[in-house]
């Protein structure tokens, strides 16, 4: 067994690596130290024991904590196993494109930013080639994780995600049927509307059809990006956040830099909730860069906000979702009429709605659609099949993606992206049916913020739905706000 203050010390390692790689101090991910001096944290036998305990427990606060540990090293065990797996596949995923090299991400950012179509399309070709050359290295993969949850005892991965990450994938399977159902017909017709605004070709038999490579650039590229200018970014952040109570100048814990890094913008705590990094690329703006920073400065907060009396298992990553949630609550806030008013003076609020909300649909019904394959595909009997994915997220987004890009989210990522919108919704919904619309503008409002995330990860995401009172978590909220706004667009 392993005491409090060296889990604490263990996730600031593993914390002080991934800041290196993110912020360009190291080209890979370098975790050797970290997997030689830490092993003994997610042994088998340590793994049992942290299992027993959380059984055995009858503190409510001790099952909490046992829990959280149990399931840490369960997830820092796949990860130690799949090591060399995960590091055969980083430096295979290379896509070279007019003698440049990226890695997918970057490729997906150049995708995303590429205004030539026909530039667009040949970058899409090498994307799906090298994507088609590491296929087997997926596949063992997919192999390598089955075997590993059996010797855990588990009778497939499902059934070792949904226990490690407390998902009730049955009831999200069923919801996300229900969202793609309902929204399909409004999302088509909108979808279809923007398209033709952009002039990009589609068809529309049974089904609408557009090219996967259009995707990323429909999805990220914004006609309003000069409403939301990069030297402003920051001063609105902060101004948004005065509003609600938080006073950035005054965290001397939160450490806030504008330099270019791995990704555009990220958050990472060091030591939580005392030295909490947050690094914003210096040319990040338009309206996409400003919900994404939106978004990262949310778990940036959380995380400045969790209690320093909480042990230390509640301050480490525990549901994911709570991450995204809070990011998808704070990114909505820079498409608010009154926010645009205030801030981003100008601009057309109901066009600037009607984009972004076809693009969080977009995104939910990726996931709700992905959620169904991995269901599939991490079942029992492990059922491959390529064809599968693409014809579920290809019918779900309007787009049709090669079935070479299966298995490259992490499992049941689906599942953490699902709960996080729920909750988000439920969330903004509460806030707003006691602080007003704009409850960003509300002092009340933020001190309730300040009270959640004080918890830091002792409560998921559901835990804590029914502790606001907010019943059920359901798509119907997010489903009523997108759907009004995206047929507007038709």
């Amino acid at each position: 067994m392993f005491s409090a203050g060296e889990y604490r010390s263990m996730q600031e390692v593993l914390a002080a690596a991934e800041y290196r790689y993110l912020s360009g101090g190291s080209k890979r991910l370098e975790l050797d130290y970290f997997y030689d001096r830490y092993s003994d944290f997610w042994r088998i036998s340590v793994i049992n024991e942290l299992r027993e305990q959380y059984e055995r427990s009858t503190m409510t606060v001790d099952r909490a904590s046992f829990r959280q540990l149990w399931a840490s090293s369960c997830e820092l065990l796949l990860r130690y196993s799949l090591r060399h797996i995960d590091a055969e596949l980083s430096s295979r995923c290379v896509v070279v494109f007019d003698g440049c090299a990226y890695d997918l991400e970057q490729v997906r950012s150049l995708l995303a930013t590429e205004a030539d179509r026909s530039r667009r399309l040949k970058i899409y070709e090498a994307y799906c080639r090298t994507l088609r050359d590491t296929d087997l290295l997926r596949q063992e993969r997919l192999r390598a994780i089955a075997e590993l949850v059996s010797k855990l005892g588990y009778s497939s991965p499902k059934a070792f995600y949904a226990d490690v990450r407390q998902l009730d994938l049955q009831v999200l399977e069923v919801l996300s049927k229900e969202l793609l159902a309902t929204t399909q017909q409004a999302y088509e017709s909108a979808l279809s509307a923007r398209l033709r605004e952009l002039s990009l070709p589609f068809t529309k038999g049974e089904q609408l059809r557009a090219h996967r490579a259009d995707s990323f650039y429909l999805l990220a590229k914004s006609v309003f990006d000069s409403f939301y200018p990069a030297e402003r970014l920051l001063e609105a952040w902060r101004e948004t956040m005065s509003l609600l109570g938080i006073k950035t100048y005054a965290q001397k814990q939160l450490h806030i830099s504008r330099q270019t890094g791995k990704v555009d913008t990220f958050a990472i705590g060091l030591s939580i909730p005392t030295d909490i990094r947050f690094v914003v690329h210096p040319q990040l703006g338009g309206l996409y860069g400003y919900i994404r920073m939106f978004h990262v400065s949310a778990k940036a907060e959380f995380m400045a906000h969790i209690s320093s009396l909480l042990r230390p298992q509640f301050c480490y990553p525990g549901d994911l979702a709570l991450d995204e949630s809070y990011g998808l609550l704070f990114s909505s806030i820079v498409t608010d009429p009154v926010w645009l008013e205030r801030l981003a003076r100008r601009a057309p609020v109901k066009e600037v709605r009607r984009e972004v909300s076809l693009v969080r649909l977009a995104r939910i019904r990726y996931w709700a659609a992905l959620l169904g394959y991995e269901l599939l595909l991490y079942s029992d009997n492990c059922r491959l099949d390529a064809e599968s994915y693409s014809e579920s997220v290809s019918a779900a987004t309007g787009f049709g993606f090669d079935s070479v890009e299966h298995m490259l989210a992490l499992p049941f990522v689906s599942a953490r992206m699902l709960y996080a919108a729920m909750f988000a919704a439920a969330l903004k919904d509460y806030l707003m049916t006691r602080y007003g619309r704009s409850w960003w503008m509300n002092v009340r409002a933020g001190n309730l913020l300040k009270e959640l995330w004080n918890t830091g990860y002792r409560y998921t995401s559901v835990e804590l739905a029914e502790q606001l009172g907010l019943g059920r978590l359901s798509f119907e909220p997010l489903q009523v706000e997108l759907l009004q706004e995206c047929r507007r667009a038709v």
